[in-house]
This record gives C-alpha cells, structure tokens and sequence, in this order.
C-alpha cells in the first residue's frame, strides 16, 4: 500500500548510506516478520547467515559469512571462495545471526563489488545503527527489536 525510504539515503563511491525502506503491504504477510537485533552490534570475525533471492540461479538460497568490517554505516564481508556471498538480485535480503535461540537480522544487503566471484565484498546496512534502527522502528508498528 505504500513505501518510505530514508530521508538520508546516499548513493557513495562504491557504496550506499542509510540504504533501508519501509514497505508496508495491504495484507499481512503469511510469516512473522524476523525481530531485529538491536542490543548486540555486529564485530569484525562474527558469523552470519546471507539470505537472497538473486543470481546464479534466482531462487531462494541461505548461506554463511564471515564478518571482516564494521562501521555505523555497514557491515562488510568478503567472500573468499569457502562460504557465502551475496550476489545481483539479492539486494534487500537479511543478514542474521543467532541470539538467545532466535534468529535476529543484522544488516540488510545493499551493494558489492566483484558481482559473486572471490575476492568480492558485500555491503550490508547495519540495523544496529540509532539512525537506520530508530528509522525503521518509527514506521514499523509492532516491530520486534531484540
């Protein structure tokens, strides 16, 4: 029924700032929406699952990352040909970790270089951050914040 981007979203160098939306859909969604990890930030060497929708094959696949940057503005890894990286089509899809037995969203994929291949990085918007986390909870009712 409507959308909002954040009213500081930046296209930079390689990169995107404050790259979230808010969609909101006539019906609800037939699955609960993931909490958001909001008490614990996100460190260098920390694992996290990638979840997309894009290439190779544009259905849905989970993988694993590991976590080697972290600024208020994003969560980078780079894939290095033995787990995981997000590729074209993945843009928006969660990253997430486990905190107490649950599965909380961290970042959400934004852009990358190097498309799928070794050697590409992957940014993540960093949910932890006041100015993304407090965007979303202002126009998401009900949102869970872990």
């Amino acid at each position: 029924s409507r959308w909002i981007t954040h009213p500081q979203f930046v296209e930079g160098d390689g990169q995107f700032e404050n790259d979230v939306a808010v969609i909101t859909f006539v019906d609800p969604l037939p699955s609960p929406a993931m909490p958001i990890l909001g008490s614990q930030p996100s460190v260098k060497g920390q694992a996290m699952f990638i979840a997309g929708w894009g290439a190779p094959d544009y259905q849905l696949s989970v993988g694993s990352a590991r976590i080697d940057q972290v600024t208020d503005d994003f969560i980078r890894i780079t894939y290095d040909g033995e787990l995981s990286n997000a590729c074209p089509g993945d843009s928006g899809g969660p990253a997430y970790r486990p905190f107490v037995g649950r599965q909380a969203a961290v970042g959400l994929v934004s852009s990358g270089t190097g498309e799928c291949a070794p050697g590409g990085r992957t940014f993540f918007t960093n949910l932890y951050t006041p100015k993304i986390l407090d965007f979303i909870r202002t126009h998401t009712p009900g949102l869970e914040v872990l």
